[in-house]
């Protein structure tokens, strides 16, 4: 273990995740299987429609994300804590929500939401004595709402329900 690193979560899982997040953007942007997977996200029956093999999409994109969430999980286990904890992953699936909401399903969105969210994570465990984890979380709800009432969608909904009360 590199002795400046000792006790940071700081370690080669953050070069391993830009590698990731590059080799994501690629496959969905430059690849025909990422036109597929966003086809099939989109609107899975005019993809099924148009020649495409919905259900072989659905198990690919679901075994690589799997790929890709277990290497989150092995780098927590292996290579910060060196020792399984029952419930290490508690409150990751609602984390990982608000991360893609945040970075607006983009490969490199994401990176950058992710790591705007484990900064706020560190920077809660630094100073819980003065504030408690609570604050941190109501913290992450705020960004959470700003950002999704700053989606032009749902500004559009918001104007056209403000039209429909005004009148």
């Amino acid at each position: 273990m590199n002795p400046r690193f000792h006790g940071s979560a700081a370690n080669l899982a953050l070069v391993v995740a830009v590698f990731v997040a590059v080799a994501v953007w690629f496959y969905l942007f430059r690849s025909r299987g990422g036109y597929e997977l966003r086809a099939v996200g989109l609107q899975p029956e005019a993809a099924e429609y148009g020649g495409i093999s919905v259900g072989r999409v659905w198990m690919k994109a679901l075994t690589f994300s799997g790929v890709i969430a277990g290497m989150g999980g092995i780098n927590y286990v292996l290579g910060y804590k060196h020792y399984y904890e029952d419930g290490f992953a508690s409150g990751a699936g609602f984390l990982g929500i608000a991360v893609a909401l945040v970075g607006r399903n983009h490969p490199f969105g994401v990176l950058l939401a992710a790591f705007f969210f484990a900064t706020l994570s560190q920077g809660g465990l630094a100073i819980h004595a003065f504030v408690p984890k609570q604050m941190m979380d109501v913290l992450q709800g705020v960004v959470i709402i700003a950002v999704a009432t700053s989606v032009p969608e749902v500004r559009r909904v918001l104007r056209s329900a403000r039209r429909r009360s005004d009148a």
